[in-house]
């Protein structure tokens, strides 16, 4: 087997700055986006989620305006009640002509809930972004 090289590969990045409160049960919120052209793109995401209530759950996107084209919810421990939760998402996605936004979102079950840029214990930066590799 051999490797295909990408040869004038591009790139689109977008890290959340900021928090995004989720004022509203079971509505998504964008905390990142990027705009892409025509190409075949590997697009990979992590959105960082805290919450406030009792056994909270997440879900966390991929959305080009019109559909999800990547899911994802974590595994949380009821017994625990936890707070917290990291989503990773990736996938390939064509465009054929124009351009298309994508935007990585989460929502929450219940209100209160925080989009976070920051990990919530280390406060270490860039937990919540989206990223897109043209490769074709």
């Amino acid at each position: 087997a051999s490797w295909a090289s990408i040869t004038k590969s591009s790139y689109a990045q977008s890290i959340a700055s900021s928090n995004v409160t989720m004022t509203s049960a079971n509505t998504f919120y964008t905390s990142a986006s990027v705009v892409l052209g025509v190409g075949t793109w590997v697009i990979s995401g992590t959105v960082q989620c805290t919450g406030t209530g009792t056994q909270p759950q997440y879900t966390g996107r991929i959305y080009d305006g019109t559909t999800a084209i990547v899911s994802g919810e974590p595994t949380l421990s009821p017994s625990i009640g936890s707070r917290q939760a990291s989503i990773g998402m990736q996938t390939i996605y064509v465009i054929t002509s124009g351009t298309k936004t994508i935007e990585l979102q989460a929502a929450l079950n219940q209100t209160g809930g925080t989009i976070v840029y920051q990990t919530p214990v280390q406060s270490q930066a860039a937990c919540t972004q989206l990223n897109a590799v043209k490769i074709r």
